[in-house]
């Protein structure tokens, strides 16, 4: 498969890193990482719970989440068709999935939160939505379908330029790109600082006490998603989903998500009110780029 040239945004570093570092480490963190991904099942994965599509924070209005950018994508795809028909070329546009594929924000900000997921998973990450994957593949055999000749126009000689690159850069024309590094420093500091609150830490010296009364010894929830009995193991053992499954139900007794959503939700609403521009400016780039996309998709509709 050739690589996509112009892939969209990295993922926020808080997306990202609740993924590698149960539950939602920052970058700091060194806490350990949890097992791989569960193999594709014959049943699809269960839709994410309602522990996690109820996670909001005051920073969400400033990013640019999974439908806004699959929506950004579609519309590269339609730029990269116009652009490849001016050179004579055909393009096949891989329509984005749908937004129900798609996981909340937030899904694996604080670790594994869902009761559903840690019943039948354990602490490995339920694969991907069927959809998802079905999209995945269909780009990918567009992608190895390309003629040398249409490559070149599509991804440039050195697969970074080409109709995709341009496609790309037309999105952001209408002013200055984000500055993802100043927003990304910003975040990950609160969420640090939201992880050492004296609040959050007596929720996880709650959480672990429940845990030590149903016969677990953690000191932190990431102790638990991490434990190298099942860390590197290709399936959840009986042990493992246990375990999950009353890590999940002593989060809930104790209100250890909720707590730890309520002060990083203060510290971020500080941020605002404090900012002196790197927000706001982030924002606005990141809401041209949407808008400049939904325009080339409106105009596509009949």
């Amino acid at each position: 498969m050739r690589p996509r040239a112009v892939p969209p945004p990295a993922l926020p570093a808080l997306m990202v890193l609740p993924l590698l570092l149960l539950p939602g480490c920052s970058a700091g963190a060194a806490a350990p990482s949890g097992p791989a991904p569960a193999a594709a099942p014959a049943e699809p994965p269960p839709p994410p719970g309602p522990e996690a599509v109820a996670l909001a924070l005051p920073f969400d209005a400033y990013e640019q989440w999974l439908p806004e950018r699959y929506a950004v994508e579609a519309a590269e795809e339609l730029l990269t068709r116009e652009c490849m028909r001016r050179a004579g070329l055909g393009w096949r546009v891989v329509p984005p999935p749908p937004s129900e594929a798609l996981d909340p924000p937030h899904r694996t900000r604080y670790g594994l939160i869902e009761a559903e997921v840690a019943r039948r998973y354990g602490y490995h990450p339920p694969p991907e939505a069927p959809a998802l994957r079905e999209f995945r593949a269909a780009r990918a055999a567009r992608d190895e379908a390309l003629s040398p000749r249409e490559a070149r126009a599509a991804y440039g000689a050195d697969g970074k330029g080409g109709c995709a690159r341009q496609s790309y850069e037309r999105l952001w024309s209408g002013g200055p790109k984000p500055d993802h590094d100043a927003y990304h420093a910003i975040a990950a500091d609160l969420f640090e600082r939201s992880r050492s609150d004296p609040r959050v830490l007596r929720a996880v010296a709650a959480w672990s006490a429940c845990m030590r009364a149903g016969g677990y010894d953690y000191a932190h929830p990431s102790e638990a998603a991490g434990d190298p009995a099942w860390k590197d193991s290709p399936a959840p053992s009986p042990q493992e989903v246990a375990t999950a499954r009353a890590d999940v139900a002593c989060q809930r007794r104790t209100g250890y998500v909720a707590t730890w959503a309520s002060v990083e939700t203060g510290l971020q609403k500080r941020a605002i009110a404090a900012d002196r521009g790197t927000l706001r400016e982030f924002a606005a780039a990141n809401r041209r780029n949407v808008e400049a996309a939904r325009r080339v998709l409106a105009a596509e509709r009949p």
